[in-house]
Parts: C-alpha cells; structure tokens; sequence
C-alpha cells in the first residue's frame, strides 16, 4: 500500500510485485497507478476476516434488497483514474479459507457451506467503483469465496485482456 501511495503522490507510476507470495490484506489501488504481477508473483489474502472490514465507497451498488450490505474486497478503488492491473501473476483471494464442505449426504445444493454467518459478507477478490480507464491485461484472479472475482461497477472506458478467473463454482 505504500509503494501505491507514493506512487500516486509522484503523480503515478508502475508498483512492480516480484516473484514470490505475498500475504496481505486489502489493498487500495489510487489514481494513475499500474499493478503489474511479475510471473510467479501471487497476491495472497490474508484468512482473518476482520481484515476486511465494510469499505464506504462513493459509487456503490444498491445493496437494500439484499441479505449482506458490507462491501469488502482484496483490492479496491474508488473514482480512481487510469489504473491498471497487468502482468503474469496471480491475485488469490484464498476463499477455500473461508468455506468448508458439507457433510450431509442428502444435501443436493451447495457443495460448501460458508464458515461465517450468510449476513457476513465474504470480500470480492477486486471491487472497482465509479472507475474510469481501466485496463486489465494478463493478471489471473483465483480462489474467490463468495463468487465474486472481477466486480465493476460504474466505472467507464474498462479494458479486459487475456486475464483468467478461476474459481470454484460451488462455493
């Protein structure tokens, strides 16, 4: 978060991750910023829930209709401009951390069940709010806990690329 920071105080620039697992906590990508994952490089989130706290967000969905209200992610921006998250790494939200499997034998719905209440929301691997020029080119995001990989919202002139998602549609 500090090499972000002090980019987006020098006006922008490159925060290059190198190869190598890094555990973190939620990460806050600011204006005129690039994220590039070196090959090998994997942002891994940490377990604790409470890491992830509910992000007040200026653009943010209507949330009155539905069961969790808390808007939480590994990375997040906000009316952040010109951001872009490139490279041959990998952004893991760790979600098998936060689900475990059933045991009945005569459930017939999902194959995991949450660790935490259901009006606990489980962070998204990477929340995007009232953005504009984004580019996404190469960067995998895997082992989201809710579902939730790629979540854009509100935000204009968005460019995705030859970027993966792996997730577990089970959970």
């Amino acid at each position: 978060q500090d090499a972000i920071n002090a980019a987006s105080a020098d006006g922008g620039g490159r925060v290059v991750i190198p190869e190598g697992v890094y555990l973190t906590k939620p990460i806050k990508i600011l204006s005129n910023v690039e994220l590039h994952l070196q090959k090998g490089a994997v942002l891994l989130a940490t377990t604790n829930l409470v890491d992830f706290p509910h992000v007040p967000m200026k653009h943010i969905a209507n949330t009155d209709g539905l069961p969790r209200k808390r808007s939480s992610a590994l990375i997040y921006a906000d009316e952040a401009k010109n951001i872009s998250f490139t490279g041959e790494g990998a952004i893991d939200c760790n979600g098998a951390a936060f689900v475990k499997m059933k045991t009945d034998r005569n459930w017939t719905g999902w194959q995991y069940e949450r660790k935490v209440k259901l009006n606990e929301s489980l962070p998204r691997v990477v929340f995007l709010a009232g953005c504009s020029n984004v580019t996404v080119r190469g960067v995998v995001l895997r082992n989201p806990p809710a579902g939730w990989s790629w979540w854009i919202h509100d935000c204009d002139n968005v460019l995705i690329e030859d970027s993966q998602v792996f997730a577990h549609v089970r959970y």
